[in-house]
This record gives C-alpha cells, sequence and structure tokens, in this order.
C-alpha cells in the first residue's frame, strides 16, 4: 500500500522507514474446501497472535495443520488438550532437545543420519512433541543457505545452517501415521499459498493501493474482494465434491 496510508494500516519498516500494509488471515477445511474463519487486519498484526483465533472452531479429532509463523506451543498443548491434532514446521530458534540431552543440530549434522522420527522436548517450556526429520537433497540444502545467508546478509546462526539441511516436522500425531504419511499431509498446506496467489493476482487491487483514501473506503475493498475469493473457492470445493461423488457412483454402478 502507498505509505500515505500507515497511519491507518502501518506495516513493518524493519526500522528504516514508514511503510503500510494490510494482512487476511484465513483458515479453512481441507477436506471440503469451506472456510473455517477469516480475519482481516493491519500489517504489523503478528501471525501468532492471529491464529489463537482458530482454536474457538477446533473440534475433537480435527488435525491442524499450520506454517512455522504460527508456532505458539501453548497453543499446540491447548489443540492437545482439546483432543486434536497438529502439524507444524519448526522455527530456527525453538530449540529441540532429544532425550539423551542431546540437540536437534548435532544429530542432523552426520551425513548419515538421513532419518529421524522420535520424541522430543521443544523449547523452555519443554513440551513433549514427536519429531520428524529426513535430510534434503544436497541442491535443496545449498539453495536454502544461500538465500538465508543474502537475507541475513552473512550473519545467518549456525544452529539455522545446520537445520536447512533437513526437512523437518513437529506433531502430537502418534506412530500409526507413517513418516512419509505426515509429509504428505503437510504438503497439502500449500494449497493456502496457492489460494493467496490467485487472490492477489485476479483481484488486481495493487494500483487502487498505491494511492490515499479513506480508510473506511479501503476496508470495504478489500473485505468485499475477500467475500468474492471465499464465493469462489467455496463453489470449487462444492463443485469437487459433485464430481467426486459423480466418479464414486459411476464406480459403483
Amino acid at each position: 500500500m502507498g505509505k500515505g496510508n500507515a497511519s491507518n494500516f502501518p506495516g513493518h519498516g524493519n526500522g528504516v522507514s514508514r511503510t503500510a500494509g494490510f494482512k487476511l488471515d484465513l483458515a479453512f477445511d481441507l477436506l471440503t474446501g469451506s472456510t473455517v474463519s477469516q480475519t482481516f487486519t493491519h500489517g504489523t498484526h503478528q501471525d501468532k497472535s492471529l491464529g489463537k483465533h482458530l482454536l474457538n472452531q477446533i473440534n475433537p479429532g480435527d488435525l491442524v495443520i499450520r506454517d512455522m509463523g504460527y508456532f505458539v506451543t501453548e497453543s499446540f498443548k491447548l489443540i492437545g488438550e482439546m483432543s486434536a491434532f497438529w502439524l507444524t514446521r519448526v522455527p530456527t530458534n525453538v530449540a529441540i532437545t532429544f532425550s539423551n540431552g542431546s540437540s536437534l543440530e548435532k544429530r542432523l549434522r552426520p551425513l548419515s543420519n538421513n532419518f529421524i522420527d522420535e520424541e522430543v522436548s521443544v523449547g523452555t517450556c519443554g513440551m513433549c512433541a514427536r519429531l520428524v526429520a529426513v535430510r534434503a537433497d544436497k541442491k535443496t540444502a545449498i539453495q536454502r543457505r544461500k538465500a538465508r545467508n543474502a537475507r541475513s546478509k552473512g550473519r545467518a546462526s549456525s544452529q539455522a545452517l545446520v537445520r536447512d539441511g533437513g526437512h523437518i516436522l513437529l506433531t502430537n500425531v502418534s506412530s500409526d501415521v507413517t513418516a512419509k504419511e505426515l509429509f504428505e499431509i503437510y504438503a497439502l498446506r500449500w494449497n493456502i499459498e496457492t489460494r493467496f496467489k490467485a487472490c492477489k493476482q485476479s483481484l488486481n487491487l495493487g494500483k487502487v493501493f498505491k494511492g490515499v483514501n479513506n480508510d473506511d473506503h479501503y476496508e470495504s475493498l478489500i473485505l468485499a474482494a475477500l467475500i468474492q475469493q471465499l464465493i469462489g473457492f467455496n463453489l470449487a470445493a462444492h463443485l469437487s465434491q459433485l464430481k467426486k461423488g459423480s466418479a464414486e457412483y459411476g464406480k459403483a454402478i
């Protein structure tokens, strides 16, 4: 958004400049495609805080798949207490310790250690969880480390660089679900990235927000655009379910 909107829609300037922006936080059901919740807020609102709104929507047996920007151990504990499940990637600044006291980094360093599936202690609170990790291919690891060093201007922590060499998930799902299945399930979360990309490209609101306008007017445009997208997503999900049902009926015949 144009910088002139910063007073109503503050964005992250990283302490360098004043910026403007907004966030659309969306949660949806992967099985049905239906929207569970959506939140509109200014650009500086933390994902961790936004993610707490979803807790009121969780039912026993649900599986919550989260990106690491929403990593909050207290929320994961609450999800478990609701007899529900969670699956997430791990931020590089979160300490992971194995039962013998060794760190995740120590376990990942040996090139011969290509797979881990164990109970671990997470963070300073010592939350117990299941960690699943597989070594990334060499090309992926190099690309990740190169990108991290570029973002940090060469000041990336050794802990982060070691973790860039693996694909790492944390969960409270039991070993009845295999590590391969967990990675396949987590890959479904990319669906939400596809939705946001579609939202940004199809709505074409970038030019509108470059100027300065009344905050109520901008908010109404944003919410109207979101409603349009949600209607489209829900219609697509409904048609997909109908198509699936027709295919299963055809097989039964």
